[in-house]
């Protein structure tokens, strides 16, 4: 029927800290059938949320991303990539991304959580360690630990809400290391 509301189907992956880099290839990759070996067949992501902290300083790619999986691959219209804002430093932030999130599901998606979620942001400072101040490194272990530790907290009933067959749930932590 013309103009009927679909909702979107298939898992649903959230990658925090996909603005550039390894988040942004996480992204790039989900978006794409993954094969799974043990059966032959594979799986696709019928949601990919991209979480970032600036949606106004997301890398071209994400952005190309973006219009390439909007409206004409999603069902009914619909974009199978999502930009959401979220700072990992500020429990407001993550409190308000989580309340959006739980919100787009119900609204948007056959899902009623999240299938797989992937916590990736995190700051590399390349100060050497014997020269960080203390502020440099409460600022590290906020963001590359108590944020991803946060974030997982907040979104835990949500995944818990995962009803899919096609994937395993997992939640996954990225976190920098220096060199």
């Amino acid at each position: 029927a013309s103009g009927a509301f679909s909702r979107l189907s298939g898992p649903v992956a959230v990658v925090i800290g996909a603005s550039r880099g390894i988040g942004l290839q996480i992204v790039r990759r989900l978006l794409q059938p993954i094969p799974n070996p043990s059966n032959s067949s594979s799986v696709s992501f019928g949601t990919v949320i991209a979480a970032c902290r600036d949606l106004t300083k997301v890398d071209p790619l994400l952005q190309q991303l973006h219009s390439k999986h909007s409206a004409t691959e999603g069902e009914a219209g619909q974009s199978r990539l999502h930009l959401m804002q979220v700072d990992v430093e500020n429990d407001t932030s993550i409190s308000q991304f989580s309340a959006d999130l739980d919100s787009f599901l119900q609204s948007s998606t056959s899902s009623p959580g999240i299938d797989l979620l992937i916590n990736n942001a995190g700051i590399l400072d390349r100060t050497p360690g014997l020269e960080c101040s203390r502020a440099q490194m409460a600022r590290h272990m906020n963001v590359n630990v108590s944020g991803p530790l946060v974030c997982t907290q907040a979104l835990l009933p949500l995944v818990q809400k995962s009803s899919s067959k096609k994937v395993r749930l997992a939640i996954i932590t990225v976190s920098p290391i220096s060199e």
